[in-house]
């Protein structure tokens, strides 16, 4: 899942779209590097609030019952992101997802892995 954490979804979102901008703006004149249209490395990034994320979370991996599931990782920074929205991103990354997906992956709590 790829997720972006945040207390106003929408603007996020906002923020999200002006640094994709700026991020596809910066390889013109570099076509060989330059996405293609259509082309996707990751899935579609989704704004979700803290509370959205663990039950998307968990709705994910009820699809995988049987799997244990020790670790789940999320990416600290999109670049141009301002500073701002990615501090809060990772604090509710911290306080809000990974408590509430403390009991997944095991009979009794396991760690829910950080961040990279």
């Amino acid at each position: 899942m790829n997720v972006l954490l945040a207390d106003d979804p929408d603007a996020a979102k906002a923020e999200v779209r002006a640094a994709a901008r700026r991020n596809r703006e910066s390889y013109q004149g570099n076509d060989d590097a330059a996405p293609k249209p259509g082309d996707t490395t990751f899935p579609r990034l989704r704004v979700l609030t803290g509370e959205d994320a663990v039950a998307a979370v968990r709705d994910q991996l009820a699809a995988l019952e049987g799997f244990p599931v020790t670790d789940v990782f999320c990416f600290a920074d999109l670049g141009g992101l301002p500073a701002e929205v990615v501090d809060r991103h990772l604090e509710l990354v911290t306080d809000v997802l990974r408590p509430g997906l403390s009991d997944v992956g095991a009979a009794s709590p396991v760690p829910v892995g950080g961040t990279s």
